[in-house]
């Protein structure tokens, strides 16, 4: 059975006619007049897709087409849905693959049934831009979708924790709708997502003929902004390899350091060890001469002098080597002193890059030097362009069309009746509906003060 159209208030005739699920050469699927602000792909979208394809071997989940009849320029079929799909099959074969895409002909005619199918599958799959979805919303209010019915569509996080989804407010449906009156250059930022919806709003506010001049001013500041970073970030840089540079030399200061203690306590040692051993002797030879006055005879007063010698000898040796145990001693000092200076040094100049490094990032991070980290064109920085093209954001007043579309929102008020009454009165007289003076008499009864001025 072929699907029937499930819009409130909408009727549409079944075809007796069934979806069938055919396989199609990607080459005759017309994709223009698709759901989309752009009939093209962003090139890393296709190549995404061309991967999965080829990575599986082929398309896993069917397009949705409609037949062209008759045929045009090669086309035999018209896409519904599955854009990104046919995309990444053409780019496969392009290389030659074979890829045939999996499609089920729908025969539901229905325009408005075939703006929700396109746009229901990209919602779903988070893929349309901001563009997108405003060249749908039009789409949808000229196929005679009510406002309520489109904001139902493009559902938005209802902005409380666990509060889900809810219907997109007016406001954000009259500014989404809004760039679709913007240049098309202007249109094709917001696309490629280098624009968000705040700041196209903010060119909105601006006259027509100034927005591409505040657009282009605005992004030639964020870029000198962002090569200010750039020139910064290398700074960050170098400073950081200067730290580290600076810090190894700190730890091989430490580690000569603890080196050289150790090694000033072996000197140590060894000069108490010499120095004793040089008392010791001299203390045998202060033996070898008393010995030498206590000889009674020739013969042992000749063996006395003979130890005397060799006392003198080992003691004068021992010495010169408790001199040069010192002097190796006084030489671990002077390493000891070369490494504490060289330890204190690089803590110091360590400490000191850390502390530039720290101020130049917190200085660097600063907002009015930050340019936005997402790419995009902030509202500041419109704003500030808009100052500089002379367009101060002063109150000015509204033309014809504005109040149209002010007067037609007021009406759409939900949360207060009687203010969307008011709204819909002045909207009738401005649609010559009603006459001035008819909607004066409404807009009294709906304040209370045509009842209170009859009792008079």
């Amino acid at each position: 059975m072929a699907r029937r159209s499930t819009t409130p208030g909408m009727s549409v005739p079944a075809t007796s006619a069934p979806d069938t699920l055919v396989q199609l050469d990607p080459a005759v699927i017309l994709m223009a007049n698709n759901a989309r602000f752009s009939d093209t792909v962003a090139a890393d979208e296709a190549e995404q897709m061309k991967a999965s394809i080829l990575e599986v071997g082929r398309i896993m989940e069917p397009v949705g087409v409609t037949v062209l009849t008759p045929p045009a320029n090669g086309y035999t079929h018209q896409l519904r849905y599955g854009f990104r799909r046919v995309a990444g099959a053409l780019l496969a074969n392009e290389s030659g693959a074979g890829v045939t895409v999996p499609a089920i002909v729908l025969h539901d005619a229905d325009p408005v049934a075939v703006l929700r199918e396109q746009v229901s599958e990209n919602v779903d799959r988070k893929s349309l831009s901001l563009m997108d979805i405003a060249t749908n919303a039009r789409k949808m209010l000229d196929a005679g979708m009510s406002r309520q019915e489109v904001r139902e569509v493009f559902k938005r996080p209802a902005g409380t924790k666990g509060g889900g989804l809810k219907a997109a407010s007016n406001a954000w449906l009259n500014m989404v709708l809004g760039l679709l009156e913007l240049p098309k250059a202007i249109q094709t930022r917001v696309h490629n997502n280098d624009l968000g919806l705040a700041s196209a709003y903010r060119l909105m506010k601006a006259p027509a003929d100034k927005r591409l001049a505040i657009l282009e001013r605005a992004e030639k500041e964020q870029e000198g902004i962002r090569e200010t970073e750039e020139r910064e970030e290398k700074k960050f840089e170098a400073l950081e390899s200067k730290i580290e540079d600076v810090t190894k030399k700190e730890a091989e200061a430490t580690t000569a350091l603890d080196t050289e203690t150790a090694e000033l306590e072996l000197a140590d040692k060894n000069v108490a060890e010499k120095q004793e051993a040089a008392q010791a002797l001299y203390r045998k030879e202060q033996d070898a001469q008393a010995a030498i006055a206590r000889a009674k005879t020739e013969d042992a007063k000749k063996k006395a002098k003979d130890l005397l010698k060799k006392a003198t000898e080992a003691r004068k040796a021992a010495e010169v080597s408790a001199k040069a145990a010192e002097s190796d001693r006084q030489q671990a000092q002077r390493k000891i002193n070369k490494a504490k200076e060289n330890k204190e040094k690089f803590s110091k100049t360590a400490a000191e890059l850390k502390a530039k490094l720290e101020a130049a990032r917190e200085a660097a991070t600063q907002p009015a030097k930050k340019a936005k980290g997402d790419g995009k064109v902030s509202p500041k920085a419109i704003e500030k362009a808009a100052k500089a093209e002379g367009v101060d954001g002063a109150r000015k007043k509204l033309t014809g069309p504005e109040m149209r579309k002010c007067i037609e929102d007021l009406a759409l008020v939900t949360s207060y009746p009687k203010v969307a009454a008011i709204g819909q009165a002045i909207k009738e007289c401005f649609d010559s509906i009603t006459t001035d003076g008819q909607m004066s008499k409404k807009l009294a009864a709906i304040t209370g003060e045509l009842k209170a001025t009859s009792r008079k």
